[in-house]
């Protein structure tokens, strides 16, 4: 939340399907203006954080094209994959990472 009170961003944590220690990091979203303020960072750790507490590794998609947020996940750790883990649902996502918690 921003100082309005307006919520600015968000990410979640859930389990990845039927696989056993693995999450999936969903939704990392932060509104435009409320972009290049660190907001990224802070969630990430968040819900990594949260995540390593309960699984071993963290799984999340996404798409070639956001170059930021791919750079973001590259920085913490998150390795690139060749291609989605089997029992992925998103069909439109092009980008797939994983990391060991």
């Amino acid at each position: 939340m921003n100082e309005q009170d307006e919520v600015v961003g968000g990410v979640g944590i859930a389990p990845f399907g039927q696989k056993t220690g693995i999450c999936e990091l969903q939704k990392l979203y932060i509104t435009p203006k409320a972009q290049g303020m660190g907001l990224s960072k802070e969630l990430m750790k968040a819900a990594l954080d949260f995540a390593k507490e309960h699984y071993t590794y963290c799984y999340l998609e996404t798409m070639k094209k956001l170059q930021k947020a791919n750079l973001l996940y590259s920085k913490l750790g998150f390795q690139q994959l060749d291609k989605p883990i089997e029992g992925s649902e998103h069909n439109v996502m092009d980008a797939w990472y994983l990391k060991k918690l």
